[in-house]
């Protein structure tokens, strides 16, 4: 018995070091942030702010990665635009990708690591609701030429 104890212990030791040691390996998630309702006189007003706010966001976009120290960075958009779901309601998703790369010569690989944040917003009626969750993944790797 004594012996799996200290097996046990040591097991629980080796654990506790590697996890201190190691990097962490895994993507992440903030949770949502709920922005307070913004009320418009109609919800034609209110679906030309989705319409305004989409626009917006494409101009937030880098047509190419732009040079940045030791590599590159691009912000890029997802979004279907501005949806009409019925006479009273409509919505805008939008997800901001940002991608940054930089090169490891001494693997010959690339490096990538990328953010999000993902915006829904919804007209009912008159009514904008606004919701964002931001998150980052798992860094990915690809040979150099």
């Amino acid at each position: 018995m004594p012996g799996s104890i200290i097996g046990l212990r040591c097991a629980a030791l080796a654990l506790a070091v590697a996890a201190t040691v190691l990097p962490s390996l895994a993507s992440g998630r903030l949770p949502p942030v709920v922005m307070p309702d913004l009320t418009f006189a109609s919800f034609a007003d209110c679906v030309a702010e989705l319409r305004t706010r989409h626009e917006e966001a494409l101009r937030s976009v880098d047509p190419a990665p732009l040079p940045v120290e030791n590599g590159t960075l691009q912000h890029m958009l997802e979004s279907a635009g501005v949806v009409e779901d019925s006479a009273t309601t409509a919505h805008l998703d939008l997800r901001f990708n940002t991608q940054a790369k930089s090169p490891m010569p001494e693997t010959r690989q690339y490096r990538f690591s990328n953010s999000y944040d993902e915006r829904s917003l919804v007209c009912t009626g008159p009514v904008l609701s606004e919701q964002s969750v931001q998150g980052y993944t798992l860094d990915s790797f690809a040979p150099m030429p």
